[in-house]
């Protein structure tokens, strides 16, 4: 009662001619791709090679974020095969996300993205689950940054104050306060602000690094009110 289709002596059986056909043609792929060899890595065996590999170039805390992202990850679909990660492990995966950050779980997202297209492109699996419509992530809880009101803008502004300096380069120039703490008078030169290093924070120590990313890296006019 089945219809069979063959390639390269195998069979492949299906209700319809259609379906035997598909599973018939997503075989012949893997095999054109070299899949269908190494259908045995695991999830966990992409991310230990991958992340080294992509995100050497990145800051040392940035690179502990994604570690501990990929930890989480790890311990609910990471015994699974990589060819094999369904939307429904996807979703599985966002459960252990609830109560967090809207930050956090689109950095979550963009990462396992990133690390299901590369093991795409390097014919380990042919799809991207966490790119699926019924495996999107929900919406976390938002965080506290906002906009602040004249009246703080005003006080930032006229009264004196230990941390007012820094406050008014925060707040003139766009910099984050890891990178106001890093400022040294070197870096400004020629009515300009260099930024390119910054103070992060590695178990309640600071610690001088490189800026968040590659594009944190910029000169910005030295007007007068931080003059």
């Amino acid at each position: 009662g089945y219809y069979c289709k063959w390639y390269r002596g195998k069979q492949f059986l299906g209700r319809t001619i259609a379906e035997a056909e598909e599973k018939r043609d997503k075989y012949k792929y893997e095999c054109e791709h070299g899949i269908e060899q190494i259908k045995s890595i695991t999830v966990y065996d992409w991310t230990v090679k991958w992340l080294p590999a992509s995100k050497a170039h990145v800051a040392r805390r940035t690179y502990n974020q994604y570690t501990g992202l990929l930890d989480a990850l790890n311990e609910t679909i990471g015994d699974c095969l990589l060819s094999a990660v369904t939307p429904y492990d996807v979703n599985c995966v966002w459960s252990k996300f609830a109560g967090k950050s809207h930050s956090q779980i689109q950095k979550a997202h963009f990462l396992y993205k990133a690390l299901f297209d590369a093991a795409i492109e390097n014919r380990l699996c042919t799809i991207n689950p966490f790119k699926a419509e019924s495996a999107q992530p929900q919406k976390g809880r938002k965080g506290t940054h906002r906009e602040l009101s004249p009246e703080e803008v005003r006080l930032i502004e006229t009264v004196p104050h230990r941390c007012q300096a820094g406050a008014m380069f925060m707040l003139k120039a766009g910099l984050r306060r890891g990178e106001m703490l890093a400022l040294e008078k070197s870096d400004i030169h020629d009515g300009r602000i260099s930024i390119s290093k910054a103070v992060f924070w590695d178990k309640n120590q600071p610690d001088l690094s490189e800026t968040k990313n590659d594009t944190s890296v910029r000169s910005v006019p030295f007007f007068a009110p931080l003059t």
